[in-house]
């Protein structure tokens, strides 16, 4: 399980891990956002990463690379409780509809005005970006 947070957004993952060597955390790890991103360039050309943990430090391996961070202590938040379990309503849209319809707000969005607006509707799913500099867009998707 993995699970990302900037205080103010969260996102998560969870998949087994196929051909893992067994190990455990009493309470996870805090990997650093550099690191992160770090990371996140050593890892766009292979899908295959090695990695390992000792004591506080992080170690991945991908290829001749191979990058080592220190991990961040302390605790992280328990994001369990702000996570929904059972949802009264559920939209089910396609994907990478909505990742294209998403890019296409996000050409609108500017730091000073990034908000876009979900609007759920009995039978779909109604999209607002407005940005008084550039103009507004307006999308649905079902």
């Amino acid at each position: 399980k993995l699970v990302a947070t900037d205080g103010h957004r969260l996102s998560f993952i969870q998949k087994p891990l196929p051909e893992v060597t067994k190990f455990a955390f009493d309470k996870g790890i805090i990997i650093p956002r550099k690191g992160m991103l770090e990371l996140s360039r050593l890892l766009e050309e292979s899908e295959q990463v090695q990695v390992a943990f000792q004591e506080n430090t992080a170690i991945f391996r991908q290829g001749e690379s191979t990058l080592i961070m220190r991990l961040i202590d302390g605790d992280f938040p328990d994001y369990d409780t702000v996570v929904p379990k059972n949802c009264e309503r559920v939209l089910e849209v396609d994907r990478s509809r909505f990742m294209e319809m998403l890019r296409r707000m996000s050409i609108i969005s500017t730091d000073r005005y990034r908000g876009i607006r979900c609007k759920i509707h009995p039978e779909h799913m109604e999209i607002i970006s407005n940005n008084p500099e550039i103009g507004d867009a307006r999308e649905e998707i079902s």
